[in-house]
């Protein structure tokens, strides 16, 4: 979803004819299908901005304005109609500025790109911490990793410190089945999952959930 960027006008215009920047930008790094947040970049993600001139209400056609994109004071793009600029995070918040000459003034936005780290949430279909004697499958989630699929990753996963295997065809999925009526009371059941980038295993992300067995 876009915003109003401030205007800074290299020459004097008036401020109710002083046109408006709508920005928007998105990463392009991986989260889960179903997942309807924003996306937000990690080191070495790749960053796609752009942007719209509102003049009067009306979205200016910019196809024959000189349009610059600079980051850390050097030119990303630059070219008549350059709308939008890719570029890579540094694993850092970074800002891009955007300039537009437009009826024989510059005009210039900046665009705030924040900077997060993988993440990862167990989804284990439990309401609340406990469980019963049946059947569950515990889904590990990715979040922002550089990647296009989950073939790219590595899944481990342990339940009360021991290792034990995902799914075969999914290795995100853990299916664990409780079924004994020996098992007393009030059990602990910590079941753990990290997720490592088979491509840079410094993109890693774990999680722990604490449950008890009833």
């Amino acid at each position: 979803m876009g915003f109003i960027g401030l205007i800074e006008p290299a020459k004097s215009v008036s401020a109710q004819t002083a046109p408006e920047f709508i920005t928007s930008w998105r990463a392009l790094n991986y989260v889960p299908a179903d997942y309807q947040g924003k996306s937000f970049p990690i080191n070495s993600t790749y960053v796609e901005a752009s942007f719209d001139l509102l003049d009067n209400n009306k979205i200016v056609n910019l196809s024959k304005n000189q349009i610059t994109w600079t980051l850390n004071n050097t030119d990303i793009k630059s070219g008549l109609g350059a709308k939008s600029a890719k570029f890579l995070n540094a694993g850092v918040d970074q800002a891009v500025r955007v300039s537009v000459d437009y009826k024989d003034s510059l005009f210039e936005t900046i665009i705030s790109v924040p900077t997060t780290r993988p993440e990862m949430v167990i989804d284990s279909g439990v309401t609340g911490r406990y469980l019963s004697l049946k059947d569950y499958t515990f889904a590990a989630l990715p979040y922002f990793f550089n990647i296009s699929n989950l073939g790219e990753l590595s899944f481990n996963w342990t339940n009360n410190g021991k290792n034990i295997s995902g799914s075969t065809e999914n290795p995100g999925l853990l299916k664990l089945s409780f079924k004994s009526e020996g098992i007393p009371q009030q059990t602990n059941i910590n079941i753990s999952a990290s997720v490592s980038n088979l491509g840079n295993m410094l993109e890693t992300a774990g999680k722990t959930l604490n449950l008890i067995l009833k």
